[in-house]
């Protein structure tokens, strides 16, 4: 019992991550996707080929949505909430 209780908790905590980071994850995405493919040239024709790369953009889109998340909109957040507080 302990030990589902710790993979819930394992699986809670992953999706409440990629839940904070979303709005940052569906704004860069597509940027990201689209400089990475043209730039490295990936325009393979089967899935197969692909999805190595798909593994890679999905893991580079959350680094980066993870550091915008931390230097824009956490700190944006924050200010916001402590200027609703002092009002």
């Amino acid at each position: 019992l302990s030990e589902s209780l710790n993979i819930n908790n394992y699986i809670s905590n992953i999706f409440s991550y990629l839940g904070n980071r979303s709005y940052s994850m569906y704004l860069l995405h597509l940027l990201i996707g689209s400089v990475v493919i043209n730039k490295l040239n990936l325009h393979h024709n089967t899935l197969l080929e692909y999805f190595p790369n798909l593994v890679i953009l999905v893991i580079l889109v959350i680094l980066i949505s993870d550091l915008t998340y931390r230097t824009i909109e956490q700190p944006f957040m924050e200010a916001f909430n402590n200027t609703r507080k002092s009002k």
